[in-house]
């Protein structure tokens, strides 16, 4: 029982010590002209690393032959990670790249000064700020560019490369297999690229 309370113990330390140091890393401003995804990847490596080398210092320092520690250690860490990637990408992430949270706090700013919103004031809002004052369309291309889903032509011009083409046909697949819409991701009949 000491045993799996320690092991227990080792996991909760290691996912406090890991979530506090990425929300830190997070909030220090380094590399804010990477896009939030590939930043906060970036950071949840690094310290996974950092985290496991620091663990095997520890634990060699403490007791240089205790060789099932390292498995806890390692499996610690890769929970750490998971939780915070998962963690990260399902809110961070979703509320920074959110058209619904854009267009919520938008309407929150101008409640009251002329009553309800119609349909056609939220598009106008939507197309005037989210669009073209905060670059959404820019930003987007400068994520795809980095991850390499698309490539600047240098004429100003984008293609669609082959690694986005695969990945349109891994998130088709995925849609697939869980049942969801295609809205978003299949115009190859023509639906709505226009």
């Amino acid at each position: 029982m000491a045993v799996f309370f320690r092991v227990i113990v080792s996991y909760i330390l290691t996912l406090l010590i890991m979530t506090v140091a990425f929300i830190a890393l997070l909030r220090t401003g380094i590399l804010t002209d990477v896009p939030l995804f590939f930043r906060g990847v970036g950071f949840l490596v690094v310290l996974s690393v950092a985290l496991f080398i620091l663990g095997l210092i520890l634990r060699a320092m403490r007791d240089p032959f205790d060789r099932g520690s390292v498995e806890t250690l390692f499996s610690a860490v890769v929970l750490a990670f998971a939780v915070n990637f998962a963690f990260f990408v399902i809110v961070p992430v979703t509320i920074d790249r959110s058209v619904t949270t854009f267009m919520l706090a938008s309407m929150e700013t101008k409640a009251g000064e002329a009553g309800a919103f119609s349909k056609s004031d939220i598009e106008t809002i939507m197309e005037d700020n989210y669009l073209r004052a905060f670059d959404a369309v820019g930003r987007r291309l400068e994520e795809q560019i980095v991850s390499g889903n698309i490539a600047d032509d240098g004429a100003g011009g984008y293609n669609l490369t082959q690694q986005g083409t695969d990945f349109l046909e891994f998130a088709r697949s995925v849609a697939d297999v869980y049942g969801i819409p295609k809205t978003y991701i299949d115009f190859r009949d023509g639906a709505a690229a226009n």
